[in-house]
């Protein structure tokens, strides 16, 4: 009698300490939350956000973190929502079979050059996994493309890296982050995104604290007119797996 009040106590505890883990952080829908979703476009793959040149036909594939219950799209103001959370087949083996199964976490896309032209501009791609238990994930595509092909460098989590015309930077909210050209450029930032006294509207380099959420900068060369873009995305609080 001792020996299974013993084992019931153990997994009654152990049921109280799952539960707990659940409840840890409580998602709060006016902040920042960091985007973790896994990202591929055309066989390259990042966490949160890249850029990528604009093919002709273009592979997405998207990975949340945990199990999914709807996948959410935005492109160009609208919004699209897979019910069934991945449309990933995999095959499952078992002792005695194999069975294929839905992965729950992941979804592929196609996206081709000319749905944005018949569209009349070209929209980066929001990614949000939506899960019941509020662990939700996030992603972010944007593209390279010959309307938008200033060059520099640029400066992310303390990493250094080339600007190629269209770039993003996913950080945390009030991190330093730099950009700098070989011609005198002027900039013009979203409203409500201006980092002044930081930096100024003409110049080679400037540096500035990302705010929080999304802040867009178009740049072009004062004497090429050529034009870049620069997003920003700042994060308040990382979400606790």
């Amino acid at each position: 009698m001792k020996k299974f009040m013993l084992l019931a106590l153990l997994l009654t505890g152990c049921k109280m300490f799952e539960q707990a883990d659940v409840q840890i952080q409580k998602m709060d829908p006016n902040v920042n939350y960091i985007r973790d979703m896994f990202v591929c476009v055309n066989g390259f793959c990042k966490q949160g956000s890249l850029t990528m040149p604009l093919l002709e036909v273009n592979e997405l594939r998207v990975i949340g973190q945990g199990p999914l219950d709807m996948f959410v799209t935005t492109a160009c103001g609208g919004k699209f929502p897979q019910q069934n959370a991945g449309n990933v087949k995999t095959t499952q083996k078992t002792f005695w079979s194999k069975k294929e199964v839905t992965k729950s976490n992941e979804a592929v896309f196609t996206i081709k050059k000319n749905d944005f032209h018949e569209l009349g501009k070209i929209c980066p791609l929001y990614f949000s996994g939506i899960a019941n238990n509020g662990r939700n994930s996030d992603a972010y595509v944007n593209w390279q493309t010959d309307d938008f092909k200033l060059s520099g460098q640029m400066i992310c989590q303390m990493e250094k890296r080339n600007f190629e015309g269209v770039e993003v930077c996913d950080t945390g909210s009030q991190s330093l982050t730099k950009v700098s050209f070989d011609e005198e450029v002027m900039v013009k930032p979203d409203v409500g995104c201006d980092f002044e006294p930081l930096g100024t509207k003409t110049g080679r380099e400037f540096t500035w604290q990302v705010k929080s959420g999304e802040c867009n900068y178009a740049f072009e060369g004062s004497q090429s007119k050529i034009r870049g873009v620069y997003t920003t995305y700042g994060f308040d609080e990382i979400i606790v797996r």
